[in-house]
């Protein structure tokens, strides 16, 4: 036994490899831990989409979804609404703005959910994960 923990000792304080890829063992194996971390999160991360994506499908189905945000934007408040709906084969979404010195309203359609939501991310101050 102490022989086998004596070769792991010196492998893990050896350095491997060659020319600018030399690692000693120990970093190589946080390396590989790191890895598989970052993968099981991903994969979490995933999942956890996927699921908030269908349960939105589900409630876009029967009802809509809306999100307001209260902002200070340059010393005045502003105020966004924005709502999600299902219309016909896609999605709708209008977004209401108020503030002291502008008013506006724009609504625009979607063929899909990821359209709206890349829209939503780009263009708004809003996700579609605030949207409940």
């Amino acid at each position: 036994m102490d022989e086998i923990i004596a070769h792991i000792g010196k492998w893990l304080s050896e350095i491997h490899g060659s020319g600018r890829h030399q690692m000693y063992g120990a970093f190589q194996l946080l390396a590989v831990g790191v890895a598989i971390t970052a993968a099981l999160t991903a994969k979490d991360y995933a999942k956890k989409r996927k699921q908030l994506k269908e349960r939105q499908t589900t409630t876009l189905a029967t009802d809509c979804l809306s999100m307001t945000l209260l902002s200070n934007e340059g010393g005045e408040p502003v105020k966004y609404v924005a709502t999600l709906l299902r219309e016909n084969e896609g999605y709708r979404l209008m977004l209401k703005t108020s503030g002291a010195s502008r008013e506006m309203t724009v609504s625009e359609p979607f063929k899909t959910l990821d359209e709206a939501e890349n829209h939503l991310r780009l263009n708004t101050p809003f996700l579609l994960s605030d949207f409940k």
